[in-house]
């Protein structure tokens, strides 16, 4: 919610804004950002032939938020029966337990779920996306886990 919206042409409370179209840039300061997603991505370029921790590196949450959803995709099919993901937060899996980790499926590229145990997420958190599970003699190259919030 806007308290009060001021621009160079007008001044007006916040029952008077419904829409605001904002053609060049919005500076807001962090203290005051209230309702703008996170969105996060660990990104790795290699191949992965078994569980790996800290796929693309760590994120640092710049602001509490709450969890909505995590993905993950491949440019190659998975070569195997499937390759299980995980996203931790504060060093521990975000998923009740692995059977409700994303895991994507022989021959395909893309899982999503909305299925998330622990939700919130506080400013200064440590995020990583991990490659959980890779089935016998199988890989999964040039993986993309992304996450989105509230």
């Amino acid at each position: 919610s806007i308290a009060r919206l001021e621009t160079p042409f007008v001044r007006a409370p916040s029952a008077l804004v419904s829409v605001a179209t904002i053609l060049g840039h919005l500076n807001a300061s962090g203290a005051s950002i209230i309702g703008f997603p996170l969105s996060g991505a660990f990104i790795g370029p290699g191949a992965y032939s078994g569980p790996t921790t800290a796929i693309g590196g760590l994120l640092i949450s710049p602001r509490p938020a709450t969890l909505k959803w995590v993905s993950a995709i491949t440019r190659f099919v998975v070569s195997t029966a499937s390759i299980g993901f995980d996203l931790q937060l504060r060093g521990a899996s975000i998923f009740a337990n692995a059977t409700t980790r994303p895991a994507i499926a022989a021959g395909g590229t893309f899982i999503s779920t909305a299925s998330i145990a622990t939700v919130n997420i506080q400013s200064g958190n440590i995020l990583q996306g991990d490659v959980a599970s890779v089935g016998t003699n199988g890989f999964v190259s040039q993986i993309a886990i992304q996450f989105g919030t509230d």
